[in-house]
């Protein structure tokens, strides 16, 4: 009987530690998920403040955007400039979903909201973002999104 409960907490060990690994790996993805979804509510409020162009700071040198109905933008430059356009008084907000890690590396979906400085409904939509842990911290390297609403109705005038 001894040697049945010594071979039990032998087999059990390897199970205890892999449950322990286990626990620590969702704890590590637990406050990744939590800093890309704080660094995504700070995103947007640099979008929409004062200085939209220093955004481009949240993205890694190369990184490439693709925003809905214009050509893909790449590059710290180019997105600088893209944001430096700023929202003309609208307000972005963001809304993480889900967050899956990977190493160094992490998947964000989430939704939007712009409003104009109006308080009117302007857009919504959903995106996803790409994201690597770089020496300064988490970046953006890929962004894509796109509207939920359905494009205004064509009455054939230009």
């Amino acid at each position: 009987m001894k040697k049945w409960i010594a071979l039990v907490a032998l087999l059990a060990m390897p199970a205890t530690a892999i449950g322990q690994e286990a626990e620590v790996m969702a704890a590590d993805e637990s406050a990744v998920q939590a800093e890309i979804a704080a660094l995504s509510v700070e995103f947007a409020a640099t979008v929409s403040g004062d200085e939209p162009a220093t955004a481009a700071d949240f993205y890694t040198d190369d990184a490439v955007i693709m925003p809905p109905g214009m050509d893909v933008v790449t590059g710290h430059e180019a997105l600088a400039e893209f944001f430096g356009q700023g929202m003309n008084g609208a307000t972005l907000a963001l809304e993480t979903w889900d967050v899956h890690t990977r190493g160094d590396a992490a998947l964000e979906t989430g939704g939007y909201t712009i409003t104009g400085s109006d308080g009117a409904h302007l857009d919504h939509g959903k995106y996803m973002v790409g994201w690597l842990n770089t020496d300064d911290g988490w970046k953006m390297t890929v962004d894509i999104w796109n509207s939920s609403m359905a494009p205004p109705a064509d009455n054939g005038e230009e």
